[in-house]
């Protein structure tokens, strides 16, 4: 018994290929470059050269043949269905005694054969290549089916969402347009949406996942880089899941679209507002990546960088709809609805409804705690947040529960301080492993001496150092050697292999006992610094491998500053004051002052020029940055410049006192 519905029809099928198998030739040879590569360049090699090895990156020109399945995709769709984008065509083609399901299934059918049998050609061809040589290829079957199945999906995707957007547009334009948009649409979402979330949500921390936005930005991956992209089981079905939806989406829509829309950007109404609501979206998020983090929480800024965005964007989105720019009517008045609900929703999100800005866990649910301060970790050159520093010290875990506190109830405080100029700005990543196996993360803008008292006991705690500092991980055996450069001096001298065992001990416990002072406020010059060479790489944070560590000699460390005089390491390891001839010192305003003036002029204003080796001693020891202002934020008495200068009457270093 016959259907009384058939989903093909022969004739439509057959005319399809006749008018568009061009399209299919050019996609046949556009891939033959794969295979045609082996033939022309490689095959040659195998017959002379017995050792020869045919790599895989044959395969893997994948933006080259990513660009060519796109294009043959979108454009297969766009011909087939060009007749929905005429009002004659498509009545002409409506009248015909043939179903609007037969056609569609017809229409779609012939584009999956045009672009599938070049796919399939030239898969056949490579795998009988590599039938054929198999000794000489470093690939096998497998990959050769993967590539083949990896370009029918993408094909089939784009495709299939072209045909989609054909079904609900009248115009060619709109057509492309779209499957472009529908393609970037995830990833757009994403990206801005953290960016966003940023800027507006006290706390969140803005990382986006680099192997999601793989996956959810097909044209992405194609453009992104030359190798081809790996599936796992569960993409692959997603793909193949949204080339159905899409399908069967597309076929709904041109069953509903009625022929006398043909020629209109949108055929259905509530797409419209769709459309232009969604424009205005994202041209809300598209802005506020941009601006919501460098608003600095100012709600004000916030809302009018979203209404510049999303209007401008509605009007586009306007003129697209109605194909004119004149726009200026009473239906603009219709994106004050997106705008009371942008404003409800920022509303919801900055009163905190939800507690997200609030929450802090209780000590007993917390199993470890990841924390950073990206400043100090830098100036150490250690890596960045991604360093494994999970610790289970409960001491760790409460102190950093207490500062999290802090920050929370003072957030205004927090931002003031952190917004002021110059101050002691630095990112504070925290992360929780609750017992119940949840993971909680927060980033916070601080600024680090108005949270001296809650970040100090953190700082001081000795695990904490021990865990951050790749310096606990150097063990004596896989030291090649210990080099001291003294500052202002390109010499080096090398310690003793005697005397390595002795030098790191003294070393890792200076640093142990240092003061969190010393540690982030510092405003001194360090007398020099140290590299430690190693034999083997040791593991420094998250993908960085350290073969040599350079550790700063601070003025702080006395005890490994006795141990180097001892041992006769001192003159190789900072200046001494038989070095220096003399300094020059002036009287200063502020720091200011110093820093935009030239020192051979400062010099020529000393009103002081001290020879007294004792007296040069305290002040190498005492004069301090002239760039780093903070250490005089607070400092209401006389400000002195200081100018070393050398036994060959050269400037050694310069700087500042705060007393003579």
């Amino acid at each position: 018994m016959r259907l009384k519905i058939s989903f093909f029809n022969k004739s439509i099928f057959l005319s399809d290929l006749k008018r568009y198998s061009w399209i299919g030739l050019l996609y046949f040879l556009g891939l033959f470059t794969n295979p045609l590569l082996i033939i022309l360049f490689d095959i040659p090699n195998i017959l002379k050269y017995k050792d020869f090895k045919i790599s895989s990156s044959v395969l893997n020109y994948w933006s080259y043949t990513g660009l060519l399945t796109f294009l043959a995709g979108m454009l297969t769709s766009i011909l087939i269905f060009s007749y929905l984008h005429s009002k004659e065509a498509s009545d002409s083609i409506h009248s015909l005694p043939v179903k609007r399901e037969t056609l569609y299934f017809s229409h779609v059918f012939s584009g999956c054969f045009i672009l599938l049998i070049p796919i399939i050609l030239n898969t056949a061809i490579i795998l009988g290549l590599v039938i054929r040589f198999k000794d000489f290829f470093v690939f096998g079957t497998e990959e050769v089916f993967s590539w083949g199945l990896y370009i029918t999906l993408y094909c089939m995707l784009f495709f299939t969402v072209t045909t989609f957007c054909a079904s609900i547009t009248g115009s060619i334009a709109v057509q492309g347009f779209l499957t472009i948009v529908l393609l970037n649409l995830p990833v757009f979402l994403y990206v801005t949406g953290v960016s966003n979330l940023y800027g507006l949500v006290f706390g969140y921390y803005a990382e986006t996942n680099s192997q999601l936005i793989d996956k959810l930005a097909p044209l992405g991956r194609i453009f992104g880089g030359g190798s081809m992209p790996k599936m796992g089981f569960v993409e692959k079905i997603v793909y193949i899941s949204l080339v159905i939806i899409f399908f069967i989406l597309g076929a709904i829509f041109y069953r509903l679209r009625k022929s006398e829309k043909a020629g209109e950007s949108i055929v259905f109404k509530p797409f419209e507002y769709i459309f232009k609501y969604g424009a205005a979206f994202c041209g809300m998020l598209f802005v506020g990546s941009y601006s919501t983090p460098l608003a600095q929480g100012k709600l004000w800024s916030i809302l009018l960088s979203y209404f510049i965005g999303s209007f401008v964007c509605y009007l586009v989105a306007e003129m697209i709809l109605n194909k004119r720019f004149n726009v200026f009517n009473r239906k603009l008045f219709q994106y004050v609805y997106f705008l009371i609900a942008m404003i409800a929703i920022i509303g919801i999100v900055k009163l905190d409804v939800f507690g997200f800005e609030r929450y802090v866990p209780k000590p007993n649910e917390v199993k470890a705690v990841i924390f950073k301060d990206d400043t100090f970790l830098s100036s150490y050159n250690f890596s960045t947040y991604k360093i494994d520093n999970k610790f289970f010290n409960r001491d760790i875990i409460n102190n950093t529960i207490r500062l999290h506190e802090y920050i929370t109830k003072n957030k205004r405080q927090v931002l003031a301080s952190a917004n002021q100029p110059f101050s002691w700005t630095s990112n504070l990543y925290i992360k929780y492993y609750l017992k119940d196996g949840k993971e909680i993360e927060r980033q916070y803008v601080v600024d680090r001496y108005s949270l001296s008292k809650y970040l100090k006991p953190i700082y001081e705690n000795r695990n904490y150092k021990q865990h951050i500092n790749p310096l606990f991980k150097v063990r004596q055996t896989n030291v090649k050697s210990i080099v001291l450069t003294k500052r202002g001096s390109e010499r080096q001298f090398n310690i003793k292999e005697e005397d390595i065992q002795k030098f790191l001990t003294i070393l890792k416990e200076e640093f142990s006992n240092t003061k969190y002072e010393e540690l982030v406020f510092t405003t001194k010059e360090p007398w020099g610094y140290i590299t430690i060479n190693l034999k083997n790489v040791i593991y420094r944070g998250y993908n960085t491998f350290a073969s040599h560590l350079d550790v700063p000699f601070s003025k702080s460390y006395s005890k490994l500053e006795k141990w180097l005089s001892e041992r006769g390491y001192i003159k190789y390891a900072r200046v001494m004051p038989d070095e220096i001839a003399y300094a020059a010192i002036g009287k200063v305003s502020s720091p200011e002052k110093v820093r935009n003036s030239v020192p051979e002029k400062l010099a020529q204003k000393a009103f002081k020029k001290a020879t007294d080796k004792s007296l040069i001693e305290k002040y190498l020891r005492n004069y301090e940055n002239p760039y780093i202002w903070h250490s005089y934020k607070s400092n209401g008495k006389q400000l002195y410049y200081i100018i070393f200068f050398d036994r060959a009457n050269h400037i050694y270093d310069w700087g500042l006192l705060k007393s003579l």
